[in-house]
């Protein structure tokens, strides 16, 4: 979470999967999933897309896994998001700058679907934050601030949605 939130994608896509050991791992795909997010995240942010499909192959592996697990939450649906976000900050970092925005759109979509697991801190970074992120990249400032907006109503206070929504113009 450290690395996400900073936006030190370097030090993201370096993280390690099963770190620390003494967590069981296999009993836990969908936080393992959290580890590869992170991982592929900052593979696509520092353009390094061999590393980033490889997280995202390991994201499908964990999110067949979490769907069957015996608990009540749709982890499977919550990985479902970060392959989608995954694979939009792919498209638009090589350049795919429409499919990028469309499937960012989709994971804020999806993302804003569920209901959050009440003992977990929350997504690791917001799927409409990071569409705000996007749409700040393109320029699109108006449709950045409806972003961040949105995740601000789902997870209130964040300080990297409070810090977009700044920089964008209130919608008109």
């Amino acid at each position: 979470r450290i690395a996400l939130e900073r936006h030190d994608w370097e030090a993201a896509r370096t993280l390690v999967v099963g770190t620390p050991s003494t967590v069981p791992w296999d009993q836990y795909p969908q936080f393992a999933a959290i580890v590869e997010f992170a991982r592929g995240l900052g593979a696509a942010r520092t353009g390094h897309w061999g590393d980033a499909g490889a997280a995202l192959d390991a994201l499908s592996d964990l999110r067949s896994r979490a769907a069957e697990l015996p608990i009540q939450y749709d982890w499977a649906t919550q990985v479902e998001v970060q392959m989608l976000t995954l694979r939009s900050w792919m498209a638009h970092g090589q350049g795919n700058i429409e499919e990028g925005l469309a499937l960012m759109r989709q994971a804020a979509d999806l993302e804003a679907s569920t209901e959050k697991n009440p003992v977990t801190p929350g997504e690791v970074l917001p799927a409409a934050e990071l569409l705000g992120d996007m749409l700040q990249a393109q320029g699109l400032r108006e449709d950045a601030a409806l972003a961040y907006e949105a995740a601000l109503a789902r997870t209130p206070n964040r300080r990297n949605s409070l810090i977009g929504a700044g920089r964008s113009p209130a919608p008109r």
